[in-house]
């Protein structure tokens, strides 16, 4: 474990893992909180306008944390991003884990800089293809426009009625 993890070993509650879900559509995460008593409310707090809105999803407990003697307990959550699919591009998503049990509320703020999520657009593979065969059909059109114009413009005797060649 790294100096940073050693002194995050003991705290409260620690965000264990962030990751883009399989589908793409949402995002994944685990906490692990002290077990300080038996009812506890574990939920993520995010925004995607700098904190001028907020949005909050309860985690769900997973298990005990193997190999803590039920000193800690893990827990999951899930945030679903198919509002903002559309939208999502260049965004910025920021989170905090809150943990309240025993008339305490604990945080885990990533030592008050947030836990920060940047979305970008990644191009699929054939996207390039795709584009490259729209890009040669419009050169094909506007070549053959080219040439349809030069062809009228040689034949200066010949005059054009509604757009056709008379």
């Amino acid at each position: 474990e790294s100096a940073e993890e050693l002194a995050r070993a003991d705290v409260d509650v620690r965000l264990e893992s962030l990751q883009l879900g399989a589908d793409g559509t949402s995002i994944d995460g685990s906490m692990r909180v002290r077990n300080v008593a038996f009812e506890k409310a574990v939920a993520v707090r995010f925004t995607c306008d700098w904190w001028q809105t907020t949005s909050e999803v309860a985690a769900r407990y997973a298990e005990a944390v193997p190999g803590s003697a039920g000193a800690f307990d893990r827990f999951r959550f899930t945030i679903r991003l198919n509002d903002m699919m559309g939208r999502i591009g260049e965004k910025t998503m920021f989170l905090a884990v809150r943990y309240t049990a025993a008339g305490r509320e604990m945080w885990d703020n990533n030592a008050h800089q947030n836990y920060r999520i940047t979305f970008a657009w990644k191009a699929e593979a054939g996207q390039g293809v795709r584009k490259a065969r729209e890009a040669g059909r419009a050169a094909s059109i506007a070549d053959l426009k080219s040439k349809l114009e030069k062809v009228a413009s040689e034949d200066e005797s010949r005059t054009t009625v509604g757009g056709f060649l008379a």
